[in-house]
């Protein structure tokens, strides 16, 4: 079996908000080729933590690796290109069409993809009647299945999403976990967020549990004596779901 890489290191990362640790001492190592579950409620830190490895908020300390460079705090920002995500509520340019965010994307990360994987990528998200649409005007769902396409279309060597499934329907719910296990096995790593159990739990090699700004691993054995009931409980009552 062929070895995995660690693709992103986060070591002893601290981040603060009016002075309050938002996320305290976070240490995680994800591999490529694996797909890894951030669980928590709305607020716990799992969108900001995100943000952070995009450079999108600054850390108060620790160190973010990518790709064997540092990249916190927009360090290395070239690497930047490797990354795909897609964080919160997708939004795009009133005059963009559904053609243009696609375009735009490959060529702001400076990526040549074959035409016939993105034509598939396309068909499969069912995009491909829509590409002449205004794209700020599309449904939240419509929005939703874009902004990942966004994401994904780059081939990253790594993928955040952040709350992918919000807005689809069961159908595009299923064929959004096809396309990043089938990611996953080219070798991407992903990272998805959710404050829903069921959405991580059939999908994630590995599951994390934000908690008190502690990010925590969840053994397969601590779902079956009870942590599943213990963050319905929990969370998913504040998160009021």
């Amino acid at each position: 079996m062929k070895k995995q890489n660690s693709i992103l290191e986060i070591k002893g990362l601290l981040k603060q908000i009016d002075n309050e640790d938002t996320l305290h001492n976070v240490n995680l190592n994800f591999k490529s080729g694996r797909v890894y579950g951030l669980l928590g409620p709305n607020g716990a830190g799992k969108t900001t933590l995100m943000k952070c490895v995009l450079s999108l908020s600054r850390v108060n300390g620790g160190k973010i690796v990518f790709d064997g460079e540092e990249i916190t705090n927009g360090q290395n920002f070239m690497k930047r290109g490797s990354i795909g995500s897609l964080i919160e509520t997708p939004q795009f340019p009133s005059s963009y069409t559904v053609q243009n965010v696609i375009d735009e994307q490959l060529e702001m990360m400076n990526i040549r993809v074959g035409q016939t994987m993105l034509a598939d990528l396309l068909s499969q998200m069912q995009l491909t009647t829509k590409l002449n649409d205004n794209a700020a005007n599309l449904s939240l769902g419509w929005r939703q299945k874009l902004g990942i396409t966004r994401a994904m279309c780059t081939l990253p060597k790594l993928l955040l999403l952040d709350e992918p499934f919000n807005g689809l329907d069961l159908s595009a719910v299923e064929q959004v976990k096809k396309l990043i296990v089938k990611l996953a096995s080219r070798g991407t790593c992903v990272v998805l967020t959710s404050h829903i159990l069921e959405e991580l739990q059939n999908i994630a090699d590995h599951l994390y549990l934000v908690d008190a700004q502690v990010i925590k691993e969840i053994k397969d054995s601590e779902l079956q004596d009870g942590i599943r009931d213990y963050y319905l409980k929990k969370f998913e009552k504040e998160s009021g779901v």
